[in-house]
């Protein structure tokens, strides 16, 4: 035989008495688990196991932040609602979607669309509209009176109402038909 078949057929079986051992300790220790199992009834398996209180922190943090983003939604759905009726001049629409709102101003952030405001501003507009069709109507002066304070709207409101509470100021054809009533009372 030839040196160099004689080497390779060495390490063949080398690699196979090795590969032999490595087989040998792994069915060792499947038969090793295999007993054990069968002494438990159940056959075990390797696996991770996590506190039941991850997955209730896990449930929770989704939750909140579902309710967070269905609130956003709904909040943003109203507001922009609102905004649309104001700027088609329907206020008395947007005043009814303001405050029928399912969202408390606590959970409205700090957009700057704040529904307040909003709601300040169709009451204002809606009492200056009605005002220039009739002076003296007194829905009007009701919902200047509602306007909040610390809102844009407040100040111009206190105004109206105050332009309001004064009389009239009698233009001077007033005066002069009135000088010729008393006139003709007097003769």
């Amino acid at each position: 035989m030839d040196p160099e078949t004689n080497d390779t057929k060495d390490h063949v079986s080398a690699m196979d008495k090795i590969a032999d051992s490595f087989l040998a300790e792994v069915e060792a220790k499947e038969n090793a688990s295999s007993d054990v199992a069968s002494q438990n009834g159940k056959p075990q398996q390797k696996t991770y196991k996590h506190p039941m209180a991850v997955d209730i922190l896990l449930a929770l943090g989704l939750l909140f932040a579902m309710a967070g983003l269905t609130v956003s939604f709904v909040k943003g759905l109203t507001t922009h609602s609102a905004k649309t009726n104001i700027m088609q001049g329907n206020y008395k629409a947007a005043i009814g979607i303001l405050r029928s709102s399912p969202i408390p101003e606590f959970f409205g952030g700090t957009s700057a669309d704040n529904s307040e405001d909003l709601l300040n501003q169709a009451l204002y507009l809606d009492a200056m509209t009605k005002l220039d069709a009739d002076r003296n109507d007194q829905t009007a002066v009701q919902e200047l009176a509602k306007i909040s304070a610390g809102s844009r709207f407040y100040d111009l409101a206190q105004d109206q109402l105050r332009q309001l509470s004064q009389p009239e100021a009698v233009s001077p054809d007033a005066n002069v038909e009135n000088a010729n009533q008393k006139e003709a009372t007097n003769q």
